[in-house]
């Protein structure tokens, strides 16, 4: 059995104090951000994204998003 690694093509985003969350696409700007080449066929690698939404979560000036992974 071949090993794949986990990539995630998408992120959810959730307005606080809005009950319904939004799926959004790893864009080039992610990518560019998360310091990986641009590639949304095989998706965002699982230890970048994990640090984009840590990053984003934490670095918010007023708490407007929640954002996480899911499978």
């Amino acid at each position: 059995m071949r090993y794949r690694p986990v990539r995630y093509r998408t992120f959810m985003r959730r307005v606080i104090g809005e009950p319904v969350p939004e799926a959004m696409e790893f864009g080039p700007e992610h990518y560019r951000e998360a310091g990986v080449g641009f590639a949304p066929g095989a998706g965002m690698p699982l230890v970048e994204a994990h640090q984009l939404i840590n990053r984003w979560n934490r670095n918010q000036f007023e708490h407007c998003f929640v954002y996480w992974l899911e499978m």
